[in-house]
């Protein structure tokens, strides 16, 4: 069960006793995009579907003017029913029914992966980005998410009509970009990302479990807590790792970070580096006062995941190649043959020299994929304090380049440094970019050189 379907059946809920319905999500379930409003109001909750009111009808309206509604669009409420004052009247959400309603809302912005969120309002900015002023971000892509004003606002105030038709218009240049640089594959429905990410998950952990069945009930659990737990699920990665590391290295000095340090030369370097990741994410969600959101949550269990692949000798690319196959087989009429490209090796075109590179994310920043071409140029884009940045360096060797030797570091996006490694064409293509789109595709459009090259 999908959670839209899921929570279509909520009943016991912190605005239940009001007695209103349920009126928090309509649209498509494999979205480009995705708008965040409010809360059902009265239309809304005469009718059990959200955006059917004046603000809804003016968003619908800007849709069509703009041209966004020839993409596949869906609608969410933060707050899944109408709060009301003590006369039956509609009032504005409290934060404390938004921080009811926000790991369901966040599940499903999760299970819909659109390509980018519009937050329409300061509650919707307060569930997502935990910010309330719209002031200070209107107008503003904080990575994939544009923040701009609420529908009530602009009927209540003319003036911002045009702004805010102006800013849903730079999401349709986005996409119309996207659609421009990225194959059709990309935005059809039965290559949907969540889709292929849950299938690849279930084989890895059916492939770990097989090895280990104990490890695979202790990485199903670290999943599902994903969405509904996100702390929880970091804090239950760690203690997998503390028992991987015990179990199969033997490790048993005082702490866990010295466990890992007892490794140092003795595990390859990326091992040793996601090792840390897990135990500092793991420190976090224990000591933090906040909540961590389930995106921050999926990278750090992406990470747990390659870890235990490699402490059982499990070959990911096996079992990826194995999904692949066998999806192809189902899906196709007739087989086909696919030329999988490992990293830094020379596709079907031999004039063509790429390499590509991943700096797994680390805590309160983003994961990176760098790109290497043959003209000795690296290039990178990411956030850095919730702008978007481009990383740029010239000059390099293609053939000597090691990524030992470079890692994104405090100048880059202000936190530690991030050492990278090197991987191959789908990694970097559908390494999942918090809160930015994956661009690899568009930039090797951009140098001359096409991505069905590697496909």
């Amino acid at each position: 069960m999908n959670p839209i379907e899921k929570y279509l059946k909520l009943q016991n809920d912190v605005l239940a006793p009001t007695g209103t319905r349920l009126a928090f999500f309509k649209g498509s379930t494999q979205p480009d995009v995705v708008f965040v409003g409010e809360a059902p109001g009265p239309d809304e909750n005469i009718s059990g579907i959200p955006f059917v009111g004046r603000s809804g009808k003016l968003v619908e309206q800007t849709l069509t003017t703009v041209g966004l509604s020839s993409f596949r669009i869906a609608f969410l409420n933060p707050v899944f029913r109408m709060p009301t004052d003590g006369g039956g009247k509609f009032r504005k959400p409290t934060s404390e029914e938004v921080d009811y309603y926000r790991p369901m809302a966040q599940e499903i912005i999760d299970f819909l992966r659109a390509r980018y969120t519009v937050l329409l309002g300061s509650t919707a900015c307060e569930a997502i980005l935990s910010k309330k002023k719209v002031s200070e971000l209107r107008g503003e892509w904080v990575g994939s998410r544009l923040v701009t004003f609420h529908p009530g606002f602009v009927l209540r105030n003319p003036d911002a009509a045009s702004i805010f038709e102006s800013d849903i218009r730079s999401v349709v240049t986005r996409l119309e970009s996207d659609r421009s640089n990225l194959s059709g594959e990309k935005l059809a429905p039965e290559n949907h990302p969540q889709r292929h990410q849950k299938t690849m998950d279930s084989e890895k952990i059916k492939a770990i479990s097989e090895k280990s069945e104990s490890v695979g009930k202790e990485l199903t659990l670290v999943k599902e807590y994903l969405t509904t737990d996100p702390n929880a699920s970091i804090i239950k990665a760690r203690k997998l790792l503390e028992m991987m590391l015990t179990e199969y290295l033997s490790c048993h000095p005082r702490t866990l970070s010295d466990q890992i340090k007892e490794l140092a030369g003795k595990v390859p370097e990326h091992i040793e580096s996601s090792m840390h990741f897990i135990r500092r994410n793991g420190n976090t969600a224990v000591h933090s006062s906040e909540r961590l959101n389930s995106s921050f949550a999926r990278q750090n269990f992406d990470v747990l995941l390659s870890l235990v692949c490699w402490f059982l000798s499990i070959d990911i690319d096996e079992v990826e190649s194995k999904e692949k196959i066998e999806s192809e087989v189902s899906c196709s009429p007739a087989p086909s043959k696919t030329v999988l490209v490992d990293a830094g090796t020379v596709p079907s075109n031999p004039s063509i020299r790429v390499r590509f590179f991943i700096a797994d994310a680390v805590y309160k920043t983003w994961a990176k994929v760098a790109v290497l071409t043959d003209d000795g140029t690296l290039y990178s884009e990411y956030l850095a304090w919730m702008k978007p940045k481009v990383y740029k360096r010239v000059g390099l060797d293609f053939r000597t380049f090691e990524a030992k030797n470079f890692s994104f570091g405090g100048d880059e996006h202000g936190s530690e440094y991030q050492a990278i490694r090197e991987v191959n064409y789908r990694e970097a293509t559908t390494l999942v970019l918090t809160q930015q789109a994956n661009w690899v595709n568009r930039y090797l459009e951009s140098k001359g050189i096409d991505p069905k090259t590697f496909s």
